[in-house]
């Protein structure tokens, strides 16, 4: 007569599974990339966002010469030297916004055949936060120029 183990028998009651990792096929790039390419708010949301990221970029080369060793970047620091940063953390706007864009994008695409507001919702915020960081780049080098 054999008796079981009743920790054992627990242990592998509350033993977790590996998760599987994330892999896409090529299948899903196809099917992903139509989705991107049909829906108007995703097509523009990427080409915005691609466009405003394109724009600040070479606004930001052109005039990097002319600027000053320090530019103001922190607005929300007081007034003064607080907000000044060397002139190469200009580039952190576009960078920012090229990673924030490519998750929201990402996700927006992901999530479009189960929830398409949750979607629109993503790409709407990628269009806006590329604008604005456009603006801010536009309005840093037009302040000092």
């Amino acid at each position: 007569m054999q008796f079981s183990n009743p920790a054992k028998t627990a242990m592998k009651r509350f033993e977790f599974k590996r998760p599987k990792h994330f892999t896409v096929n090529r299948e899903q790039l196809e099917d992903w990339s139509s989705l991107a390419r049909n829906d108007r708010i995703l097509l523009w949301g990427i080409i915005l966002w691609l466009l405003c990221m394109l724009v600040s970029l070479a606004c930001i080369s052109l005039f990097f010469p002319k600027l000053p060793a320090e530019i103001p970047l922190f607005y929300s620091r007081p007034w003064g030297s607080q907000q000044l940063a060397s002139k190469y953390f200009i580039f952190l706007l576009p960078i920012g916004t090229f990673i924030l864009g490519l998750v929201n994008q990402m996700l927006a695409i992901i999530s479009f055949k189960k929830e398409r507001i949750i979607s629109y919702i993503f790409s709407i915020t990628t269009i806006f936060a590329s604008i604005f960081a456009a603006l801010a780049v536009f309005n840093i080098i037009h302040l000092l120029t």
